[in-house]
C-alpha cells in the first residue's frame, strides 16, 4: 500500500504541476493540462471496468468462497 501512496502523491504532487506547466506554456491556459488528466482518468476507470467480471471470477474461485 505504501507504493500506491507514494505513486499518487508523485503524480498529483510533481506530474500533475509539471503537466500543467507545460500546457500553460505551449498553449496560454491550463485547460489542455486538465484535459490530459481528465482523458487518464478516464482510460484508467475503462480499463478497470473491463477486467472487473474476471477479477470477481478469479479471485472468488481461488479463495473458495461462494459468490
Amino acid at each position: 500500500m505504501t507504493g500506491m501512496v507514494g505513486c499518487a502523491g508523485g503524480i498529483g504532487g510533481f506530474f500533475l504541476a509539471k503537466a500543467l506547466g507545460v500546457a500553460k506554456g505551449m498553449t496560454g491556459g491550463f485547460g489542455a493540462g486538465f484535459l490530459f488528466f481528465g482523458l487518464l482518468a478516464l482510460l484508467g476507470f475503462l480499463g478497470l471496468a473491463m477486467v472487473k467480471v474476471r477479477w470477481r471470477t478469479t479471485w472468488g474461485a481461488a479463495s473458495g468462497a461462494r459468490v
